[in-house]
């Protein structure tokens, strides 16, 4: 089985863009499909964790989530610079 744009198998990596395609091709279609279906999985296995997580105590969930609100300047300006913080090496 062949990527529909590009010569990709399920275990090999594309290199060329098959005949008869017009346009850009992404380049993720150059990927084995192993590492596509990979990367869905975890995905979506994130977003059923997420989910799942959220769900366990609402009570919880929801006063978080209006504390978060209610201080969302402060909570996104200290998110912003813990994100740009970089470890010493």
């Amino acid at each position: 089985m062949t990527s529909k744009w590009t010569d990709a198998t399920f275990w090999r990596a594309g290199t060329r863009v098959l005949p008869k395609v017009e346009g850009k091709v992404r380049r993720r279609s150059y990927k084995p499909g192993w590492r596509r279906l990979s990367f869905r999985v975890a995905l979506g296995a994130g977003v059923f964790e997420i989910g799942y997580l959220a769900t366990q105590d609402l009570d919880a969930t929801v006063h978080n989530t209006q504390e978060l609100w209610e201080n969302r300047e402060q909570a996104l300006a200290g998110w912003g610079a813990a994100g740009s913080a970089r470890p010493a090496c």
